[in-house]
C-alpha cells in the first residue's frame, strides 16, 4: 500500500512538472528578392540537424539550376 502511494506520488509529479520546449533560429525567406516572411532569432548561428538534409538541399538546388525542376514542382 505505502508503495503504490510512494509511485502515485511520484507519477503525480513528474506529470505536473513544467515542460520545456525549445527551438534553435528559425528563417523564412523568398530567396529570389530577398523577402523575409519569418525570422526567430536569425543573427544566432545555427547547424543542420543531419548530412541527410545537408545532401537533399543541395541536390535539390542543383536540379533547380540544372533546370530539371522549377520552384513550382
Amino acid at each position: 500500500m505505502l508503495r503504490r502511494a510512494g509511485l502515485a506520488l511520484l507519477l503525480g509529479a513528474v506529470l505536473m512538472a513544467p515542460t520545456v520546449a525549445s527551438a534553435g533560429p528559425a528563417l523564412v525567406f523568398e530567396p529570389y528578392n530577398g523577402t523575409v516572411f519569418y525570422a526567430e532569432d536569425p543573427d544566432a548561428p545555427w547547424f543542420p540537424a543531419s548530412l541527410t538534409k545537408l545532401m537533399t538541399a543541395y541536390v535539390a538546388f542543383e536540379a533547380l539550376k540544372a533546370g530539371t525542376v522549377t520552384p513550382d514542382t
